[in-house]
């Protein structure tokens, strides 16, 4: 169970940087003055699919830690 709880909070982490990353993104106004809008609406998606799988992972832990 440690382990699995080690994984998690790795892959929370990784997945907290990489929400960071495109949030700065999304809300850079020359990102969206300047990306074709196919791209700004990805981001947005990958920030919103980034942001399920982290809830999963958190209730996921919180399930193991009880």
């Amino acid at each position: 169970m440690g382990r699995e709880l080690q994984r998690l909070e790795k892959k929370i982490q990784e997945i907290d940087e990489e929400l960071e990353r495109v949030s700065r993104r999304i809300n850079n106004p020359n990102f969206l003055n300047r990306a074709p809008e196919e791209t700004v609406q990805k981001e947005k998606q990958r920030f919103s699919e980034l942001s399920t799988e982290k809830a999963k992972l958190v209730r996921l832990k919180e399930a193991i830690t009880r």
